[in-house]
């Protein structure tokens, strides 16, 4: 479910990559799943910033 959940939310973000912060707040609040999210969001900037 939740990595399900992040690839729609990947494939979102590759579209509107400003809402990042926002969808991840908003995901956060929904789902409570803080630490996960933290994790992934972690990763995933670490990935852009050593792509772009």
């Amino acid at each position: 479910m939740a990595a399900t959940l992040y690839a729609i939310i990947i494939t979102i973000e590759g579209v509107v990559p400003i809402a990042s912060p926002l969808l991840g707040g908003i995901i956060n609040d929904l789902w409570g799943w803080r630490a996960i999210f933290n994790d992934m969001w972690l990763c995933y900037y670490n990935v852009n910033i050593r792509l772009f």
